[in-house]
């Protein structure tokens, strides 16, 4: 993101200092501003978990972890209650945010075909 939109938005709220979840709540007002968070599916990220503040969530700077969760879902209930599913439940319809949406598949066997043969191209 541009930093001045990161300024603009307030950047990381400082409730979540020193760690998790600053990241998501900032995802959220921007959202809310009509803003979109995108991924790029075909990026990878390693994430040695535990490797700056250990794995312990009852002391350190890792137990900001689990109040950050709590302080995250207190924020944005109201919006997490509405528009979202609790967590690992209907993963088809979280993905596409499709709460009380009606959502199609389609299966098109030419796409996968497609997908091969540009893929042996050279």
């Amino acid at each position: 993101m541009r930093r001045a939109v990161f300024l603009d938005a307030g950047g990381f709220d400082e409730k979540y200092a020193p760690a998790y979840c600053e990241d998501s709540d900032l995802s959220f007002r921007l959202r809310r501003r009509g803003l979109k968070t995108f991924y790029q599916p075909r990026s990878e990220v390693i994430h040695f978990e535990g490797a700056s503040h250990g794995r312990d969530v009852r002391t350190g700077v890792k137990a900001c972890q689990v109040t950050n969760q709590a302080t995250f879902l207190r924020t944005w209930y109201d919006v997490l209650s509405r528009s979202h599913f609790r967590n690992g439940t209907h993963v088809p319809r979280a993905k596409d945010r499709a709460h009380g949406r009606k959502i199609v598949l389609i299966v098109d066997h030419y796409v996968q075909n497609r997908i091969a043969t540009r893929a042996r191209a050279p």
